[in-house]
């Protein structure tokens, strides 16, 4: 059981977000909490739409650039992300192109750890959960994606690409997939 800091309601824990970044695995507002939250801000943002200025400095780089030289960003002030463009991908590409920052963004994220991961991969016979397939990308890439449900954070097995991107592009919906398999039939 766990209180939710806005309700103040005592709660089981299946009723708050995985977050295994925080302290307590999970998080703070309960998920009732959070779609509440999150529907105000998304009706705020449609009555008093962000003025996205013409020009910005990006703080990496210093120098003052267009808007379009800024990816978008809803939930800053200004509607841009705080770095251009080039610094922001240059800034990716630093984190992940080490083998611990992928292991810490995987156990930031879902809470997984290197050695669950190749656990569930020997769990899968070494291959992807979908297809079967040995080899996670197309371009020879040497792990697979971990797929997991968008709403619970729960994972629920290591994709390669073509699966991964197959079921993403469906939504995760199961009644689609299904739909798509009779449609190929």
């Amino acid at each position: 059981m766990k209180k939710c800091t806005k309700c103040g309601e005592e709660k089981p824990l299946d009723e708050f977000h995985h977050r295994a970044a925080l302290k307590s695995g999970y998080c703070s507002e309960c998920k009732s909490c959070s779609k509440l939250r999150s529907k105000n801000v998304r009706k705020r943002r449609k009555s008093n739409p962000v003025q996205i200025p013409k020009s910005k400095i990006c703080p990496r780089c210093f120098k003052r650039k267009s808007s379009s030289a800024f990816f978008r960003n809803v939930s800053s002030s200004s509607g841009l992300h705080s770095l251009c463009k080039k610094c922001s991908l240059s800034e990716q590409a630093l984190n992940y192109d080490s083998e611990e920052s992928r292991w810490k963004m995987l156990l930031k994220k879902y809470g997984l750890t290197q050695e669950d991961y190749y656990q569930l991969l020997i769990l899968q016979d070494n291959g992807c959960a979908i297809c079967g397939s040995k080899n996670p990308k197309r371009r020879g890439d040497k792990y697979f994606f971990v797929d997991h449900d968008h709403e619970t954070d729960v994972i629920r097995g290591l994709l390669c690409l073509c699966c991964n991107a197959g079921i993403g592009s469906l939504g995760d919906n199961p009644e689609r997939l299904e739909a798509a398999a009779a449609y190929l039939r």
